[in-house]
């Protein structure tokens, strides 16, 4: 849930405690991609830097993540002591809603990670270009250390743009800055914008 497992690690994991091919285990999973139970995540693919490895796995999300929850038998209590699985569930309802929105602005909903640890649980981008990187978080917490990490996106995008310049002959690709640098989180009490321009949404105030 909301994670860039492998599909053949899932099969493993299936095939561990039941009698199941490969492929009809593949079957069941496009009959659920069909009827809106499950769906994949595609990454965001500029290559910022020229010898970064982009990690262009799907992510893997349910369109509602309680089916999962009820299929594991889980009651709310339970994540009072699990809370990295709850970070799972409440990145999988964002992403869900996220696409929603795409899918009413005709936007896309993405996400990066590469070889140098940069990543970003969401990349929303609109059909001019323009985009957001957006970070998911349950706590208020985690927020310093998102935003440090969007941060961080960003300015390896500038880095690479002015390194690009430096030809001015047969200067190398540029790449778009974000349009917006947002973290999501649970529990934010306000939305607010910190002072280096990052935007704090609290989950309850995500809106069109």
């Amino acid at each position: 849930m909301a994670t860039l497992v492998k599909k053949t690690n899932i099969y493993r994991d299936v095939k561990s405690t039941h009698d199941i091919t490969d492929n009809t285990i593949a079957s069941y999973i496009e009959v659920l991609e069909k009827l809106f139970v499950i769906k994949d995540i595609d990454a965001w693919m500029p290559q910022i830097r020229s010898k970064t490895a982009i990690r262009a796995a799907k992510k893997h999300i349910f369109i509602d993540p309680s089916i999962a929850l009820a299929a594991l038998g889980l009651s709310p209590g339970y994540f009072n002591n699990d809370l990295d699985m709850f970070g799972h569930v409440f990145e999988n309802l964002m992403l869900r809603d996220l696409m929603i929105y795409a899918q009413a602005h005709g936007a896309r909903v993405m996400h990066y990670a590469d070889s140098f640890g940069m990543e970003a649980d969401a990349v929303y981008q609109l059909r001019d270009g323009r985009y957001a990187l957006i970070e998911i978080k349950v706590g208020e917490n985690a927020v310093a250390a998102a935003e440090k990490n969007l941060l961080r996106f960003r300015d390896a995008i500038r880095k690479h743009n002015e390194e690009a310049q430096q030809n001015k002959t047969h200067p190398g690709v540029m790449y778009r800055e974000p349009t917006l640098l947002l973290i999501l989180c649970a529990n934010a009490p306000m939305s607010y914008t910190t002072a280096s321009g990052v935007r704090i949404i609290p989950a309850g105030c995500l809106r069109d």
